[in-house]
């Protein structure tokens, strides 16, 4: 993935981008996470838009008491959605969306609807549930590339950034309402876009800290990503070390990698899974359906050499794992 500096977004960026209508796998995603490394809500919204295939996708993910809960629409009709300013729907009792009030700087994820209990004793009940966070930067824009190979030539401008982000709002799940103020990371993108490749993904957050990585199912073999503290953002120039797969238990086992920054420094972490990982099935997003599992599952991250401890997600494509 080429880098972009921050400059190179701008305010439309957090709007509708025009779209190549030759490419089936067009896609426009708006994402948001969050993590509470006191064990509170953390949680995952990914809209996206398909517009060469006519459909929405809202992946929602909420881990809360020790439970999965889920809102999981990846065929929603692309007629019922509001594109004029940010991506919004309201149809058949889901209602949810991004809004850039300050587009580059600050929005709003909402969201009301029904999500499904997919963990623990209540698993297969049906809870209503809603949520209206704001995302405020807390860095500019880091572009991540258009995922395109050097050599390909998109007829339609295509990019990536990821953002640190602060989050506040509230959330209300069956009847309970929760105030939310913690770290999070909202990532964007428009382009071509193929599921059909493994990797793996990992956002840790604490101590005025965020690891931001993304590459290979094994990291060191093509990997990138950065490290932001309070001296600025260090572009990850190297990953060393092996992600131990539990594909029986659906999650990973303790894993160690050690991340080489720009600046010449170096971090090492020790991954642990905090949760069992929630998991979707793939089929949907390839033409013919192929079937294969998709992994997001909390972490906690132990430093190398020193007491402090990171919390945040690791996410894996298992496309290829049989």
């Amino acid at each position: 993935m080429s880098p972009e500096s921050s400059t190179a977004f701008r305010p439309e960026d957090d709007l509708v981008h025009p779209h190549d209508p030759a490419v089936w796998s067009w896609n426009e995603s708006f994402l948001l996470s969050w993590l509470t490394p006191d064990g509170g809500p953390s949680g995952l919204f990914r809209l996206g838009l398909l517009p060469n295939q006519g459909r929405g996708w809202l992946w929602f993910f909420l881990h809360v008491d020790g439970e999965w809960l889920t809102v999981e629409e990846t065929r929603l009709d692309l007629r019922h959605f509001d594109l004029a300013d940010g991506a919004t729907h309201d149809a058949w009792g889901l209602r949810f969306g991004w809004t850039p009030v300050e587009p580059l700087q600050r929005g709003v994820f909402q969201l009301d609807g029904v999500a499904r209990v997919r963990s623990g004793p209540r698993a297969g009940a049906l809870v209503p549930l809603s949520l209206e966070l704001t995302a405020t930067a807390t860095a500019p824009c880091f572009g991540t590339g258009t995922g395109h190979e050097p050599d390909e030539k998109p007829q339609f401008p295509a990019s990536r950034f990821e953002q640190s982000v602060m989050i506040t709002g509230t959330l209300t799940v069956d009847g309970q309402t929760r105030a939310v103020e913690c770290p999070g990371h909202r990532d964007r993108s428009w382009g071509p876009r193929t599921w059909q490749v493994g990797f793996a993904l990992g956002d840790l957050h604490g101590g005025g800290r965020q690891l931001w990585f993304a590459g290979a199912p094994q990291p060191r073999e093509r990997g990138s990503g950065y490290l932001r503290d309070g001296d600025g953002t260090h572009r990850i120039t190297g990953i060393d070390g092996t992600v131990a797969y539990d594909d029986q238990r659906l999650t990973i086992a303790p894993s160690h990698l050690v991340f080489s920054v720009d600046d010449g420094t170096s971090i090492g972490v020790t991954l642990e899974p905090e949760s069992t990982s929630i998991v979707f099935d793939m089929a949907h997003s390839s033409d013919p359906p192929v079937h294969w599992d998709y992994w997001r599952t909390l972490v906690k991250a132990r430093v190398d050499d020193s007491d402090d401890e990171l919390w945040g997600w690791f996410e894996a494509n298992r496309f290829g794992v049989t």
